[in-house]
């Protein structure tokens, strides 16, 4: 893509190349991009889906984290290819205009894919209702005095590496008393997004080395939770998490 030099930029333009012909696409949509971002001042790639097998990436559409997405492909079907040109003074102070290009070849799944694996003895037991969404039954006994994980289906997609951006679902909750503390199912089943290296180790644990698709459960003592957070309510609390790991995505390299 090249953005002609007199190219003017008053104001945000998107421009609708061609339309598909699926399903419209909403906020916290999960999403198989083909992009390009360019700058229009020097036309240097800024990043582009290049990087990801088949030159597609997943996308979150997450307003607070995946902003230029969200305006591109809001309310187009899946399978349009849009062009959104932004001036450099709705992207901050000095900043270049951008255009970028961007096609919705999917939406993704939005709940762990793989293959049911059979329970691993002495682990919490999950059981999902009919929309994906787990409950937890904590085991009688002591928890584990370090992290444990067991893979509950076994995906077959691209393996999450150290770094990488994940898009999860997932369920917490307290070993001592099996209560929740924190759900992205609770909140409208909006995916979330993070650095695998953002999260409590147990967290990381968890993640690293698993494939999209797969479901695992991990239980994690104070020491890979929040036990250095001195003050945490889940200080003292050994924890476990349910995932369902939905895509991950290499972190756009330094240039």
């Amino acid at each position: 893509m090249t953005v002609p030099a007199d190219a003017a930029f008053a104001g945000v333009e998107r421009t609708v190349i061609s339309e598909g012909d699926g399903e419209d696409l909403v906020v916290n949509d999960l999403v198989s991009v083909q992009y390009q971002i360019v700058d229009a001042t020097t036309n240097e790639v800024v990043d582009s889906s290049a990087r990801g097998e088949g030159g597609v990436l997943p996308v979150l559409l997450d307003p607070n984290q995946s902003s230029l997405f969200v305006a591109a492909l809001e309310c187009e079907p899946a399978g349009s290819r849009i062009l959104l040109a932004l001036p450099g003074n709705v992207l901050g102070e000095g900043a270049n205009s951008v255009v970028v290009y961007a096609e919705a070849v999917e939406k993704l799944p939005e709940v762990a894919t793989g293959t049911p694996v059979e329970s691993t003895p002495g682990m919490p037991t999950v059981k999902l209702d009919d929309k994906g969404a787990p409950t937890v039954t904590i085991p009688d006994g002591d928890a584990p005095t370090a992290t444990e994980v067991a893979v509950l289906k076994q995906g077959d997609g691209a393996t999450v590496a150290s770094g990488d951006l994940v898009v999860v679902q997932y369920l917490g909750v307290k070993w001592s008393d099996g209560k929740e503390f924190d759900s992205s199912w609770s909140r409208d089943a909006a995916p979330a997004q993070f650095q695998t290296t953002g999260v409590v180790a147990g967290f990381q644990k968890a993640l690293e080395g698993q494939k999209v698709g797969s479901q695992v459960v991990v239980v994690m003592p104070p020491a890979d939770g929040y036990g250095a957070s001195e003050g945490h309510e889940l200080q003292k609390e050994s924890l476990v998490f349910v995932v369902d790991i939905l895509a991950t995505t290499p972190v756009q390299p330094q240039q």
